[in-house]
C-alpha cells in the first residue's frame, strides 16, 4: 500500500482481526476507529473522509465487508447494532 492510498480490501483484514484479538466485545463502529487510529493514522483526514459516487465514506465501504465476514467467524465480539 503506497503511503497515501486507502488499503485495499484485502489488506484490512489482519488489522481488524488484530483489534479483535484483544477479546472485547466492540460495535463496529469503535471497530473502525480503533483500527483507523492504529494502522491508518497516517493517511491524510480527506483521504480518511472521502465519499463514493453514492455518498457512502470510503473508509467504512471497504471496512463493512470485511467487519461483516469477521462477525461470522467472531459473532460474540463484534455488534452490528
Amino acid at each position: 500500500m503506497k503511503k497515501e492510498e486507502l488499503p485495499k480490501f484485502h489488506e484490512t483484514f489482519n488489522p481488524i482481526l488484530d483489534i479483535l484479538s484483544e477479546g472485547n466485545i466492540i460495535h463496529h463502529r469503535e471497530l473502525l476507529k480503533k483500527v483507523v487510529d492504529k494502522y491508518y493514522s497516517h493517511l491524510p483526514k480527506e483521504l480518511l473522509d472521502e465519499k463514493t459516487k453514492s455518498g457512502e465514506i470510503l473508509t467504512l465501504n471497504i471496512f463493512a465487508s470485511v467487519i461483516i465476514t469477521a462477525s461470522f467467524i467472531s459473532p460474540a465480539l463484534i455488534s452490528l447494532k
